[in-house]
């Protein structure tokens, strides 16, 4: 069995030998670049994933409020306690999204505006065949809610 010498004892061996030697940190450092990219594909997938159930929760949050504006309006129409029931349902689910949105919200002043305004419309108001003039801002303001 031939052994292969520490000094090459060829052109060819000596070519070969610093091929390998140039070869091999290339080989390394391209394998390193490729586990960082698959960690930022990684990252930037889940990024992507959780952008996008914020922006559906946001928007469905937006259809509660509305669907919450408009059960209000006819609860005060119609002075019907199934209708009643209905809002406090779509309240209690837009809380619930609230919360799970909580951690998502620019500023945490926005959270707890939203969380009064919320909690100032447990009780229906209305007046006039509508809610009363605070009521009807508290629903304005959910509605327009940038979240």
């Amino acid at each position: 069995m031939k052994r292969w010498p520490v000094f090459p004892r060829s052109l060819r061996q000596l070519v070969m030998m610093a091929f390998l030697l140039i070869l091999l940190p290339l080989l390394i450092l391209a394998w390193q670049a490729w586990q960082s990219l698959n960690a930022l594909s990684a990252q930037a997938a889940l990024t992507n994933r959780t952008t996008l159930i914020d922006a559906r929760r946001s928007e469905a949050m937006t259809n509660a409020a509305l669907e919450m504006e408009r059960s209000y309006r006819q609860y005060c129409v119609l002075d019907d306690r199934t209708l009643e029931k209905v809002y406090q349902n779509q309240r209690k689910r837009y809380s619930e999204m609230l919360d799970a949105h909580a951690g998502v919200l620019p500023d945490d002043k926005l959270y707890q505006a939203l969380r009064q305004d919320l909690n100032d419309l447990a009780q229906l108001q209305c007046k006039n065949s509508g809610p009363d003039a605070a009521a009807a801002a508290r629903l304005e303001s959910l509605c327009q809610c940038q979240c």
